[in-house]
């Protein structure tokens, strides 16, 4: 399952080999490993660090796909692709966010993927919520 969020911390013991891929997409080039645009690979999808917010990507990921000794999340036996496309919280997410989607769909989906995707939920917070992309 691919989770698109602030990041996801794929060292947390709740979400150990459960990331299979890494992407990150700023239009403010805030990506994590050289500050870009457009990133994949090993370590481009870590959490934002701008915030306390940034663990939500994290978050998510568990309750979708983490497993743990005493519990674990929904869908425990899934993968997950993470894709940080929140990469700096605190600003309106605006035109931006919503530009980015064609590059995400392009890259992810079109190129380096194929799956099945019966649904899309996204999770952005409350509508007061302000983030960067």
């Amino acid at each position: 399952m691919a989770i698109l969020d602030t990041g996801v911390d794929k060292n947390h013991p709740f979400l150990q080999n459960k990331v299979i891929a890494e992407w990150c997409f700023s239009i403010r080039g805030s990506c994590p490993l050289k500050g870009g645009q457009v990133e994949g690979g090993e370590g481009t999808a870590l959490p934002c660090t701008y915030s306390v917010d940034c663990v939500h990507g994290t978050h998510v990921a568990g309750i979708a796909a983490g497993v743990g000794p005493d519990f674990s999340g929904v869908a425990k036996g899934a993968k997950i692709i993470a894709v940080q496309v929140f990469s700096n919280v605190g600003e309106d997410l605006g035109s931006g966010f919503v530009g980015i989607w064609g590059r995400i769909w392009g890259r992810i989906w079109g190129r380096v993927f194929t799956f099945d995707f019966h649904r899309f939920s996204p999770t952005v917070g409350s509508p007061t919520s302000k983030v960067k992309t």
